[in-house]
């Protein structure tokens, strides 16, 4: 597996934590939009690196991969026993989509909340199965 890709992944956890420890204090500040944006943000690249690396990773384990697409991943993720919860994972990757290519402020703070409850939880117990 690719360390630097999981350097970068582990980098973009890290910031994804501070991003919602930052988004916990300012709640209730005029400033919230922005931070919660903020969140989202750090969100979608997380996800993206682990996606990625979790199929770097599923390689380097012998597992077989025939088709690269983060749906496709998240399953063999979940297959060879990588992934604790599929569904979880792939309601990240939804709200992920949702948030890239169809943005409402509505849905911005329901995501906001999934990722301070549970989508982060999920991307740090991935990083530490990787490590």
């Amino acid at each position: 597996m690719s360390e630097i890709k999981l350097e970068n992944f582990k980098k973009a956890v890290t910031q994804l934590n501070e991003a919602i420890r930052i988004y916990k204090q300012y709640k209730n500040d005029v400033l919230f939009p922005t931070v919660r944006n903020s969140l989202i943000k750090c969100f979608e690249i997380a996800f993206e690196l682990s996606w990625k690396t979790l199929a770097d990773f599923l390689r380097t384990q012998g597992v077989n991969i025939e088709q690269i697409s983060p749906r496709a991943i998240i399953r063999k993720g979940f297959s060879a026993g990588y992934l604790k919860n599929e569904q979880l994972w792939l309601d990240l990757l939804d709200d992920r989509n949702n948030m890239v290519h169809i943005y409402r402020e509505s849905m911005a703070n329901g995501v906001a909340e999934l990722i301070n409850t549970k989508y982060a939880r999920a991307m740090n117990e991935l990083l530490g199965v990787m490590q």
